[in-house]
């Protein structure tokens, strides 16, 4: 019977916590939407482009797509580590300069706003994002500095393929 009345309890100041959170974060998802709008109707940025942002706006309210957030990270920190150690080029956004800031400002203020509806899963998702920082920014390290090396290896090789000069 305690142990009931416990999880009520706690259920109850889950639901309050989700409440006010969505109260707190409700300028920001206006502003969201606002930059969104603009972005959307700015017709140099790349159609793909206009379609993921017009998603993000129709789904910022969906407390299960930061959940679907939370359990991606592991898959793309694996991805981009292997991306990394193999050389291959990172996937990049083709937006235009000027317009930049706000596509990057859209993002987190969207990522705000989706783990507001679900702070278990704000939480999961701090903690992953402290544990990939501790583990890539090795990674990163070694892979910039074995690069560093061929690279000035191939640069004092007369007979390398990349079109260097020896130095």
């Amino acid at each position: 019977m305690s142990t009931l009345i416990i999880a009520s309890v706690l259920l109850f100041m889950y639901l309050v916590l989700c409440n006010r959170l969505s109260a707190l974060v409700q300028p920001l998802r206006i502003e969201m939407a606002e930059i969104g709008e603009k972005l959307i109707a700015d017709g140099r940025i790349d159609r793909r482009v206009r379609s993921k942002i017009s998603y993000q706006i129709e789904t910022v309210l969906d407390g299960w797509r930061a959940w679907f957030v939370v359990f991606l990270v592991p898959v793309a920190a694996v991805l981009y580590v292997f991306d990394v150690v193999t050389g291959r080029p990172l996937p990049s956004v083709k937006v235009p300069d000027d317009v930049r800031v706000d596509y990057a400002r859209f993002y987190r203020l969207a990522t705000v706003c989706r783990f507001a509806n679900s702070p278990i899963a704000a939480v999961l998702f701090m903690i992953e994002m402290s544990a990939l920082l501790v583990v890539l920014l090795p990674v990163m390290q070694i892979s910039n500095l074995v690069d560093a090396l061929l690279n000035r290896f191939d640069r004092n090789n007369p007979f390398n393929s990349k079109g260097h000069k020896p130095v």
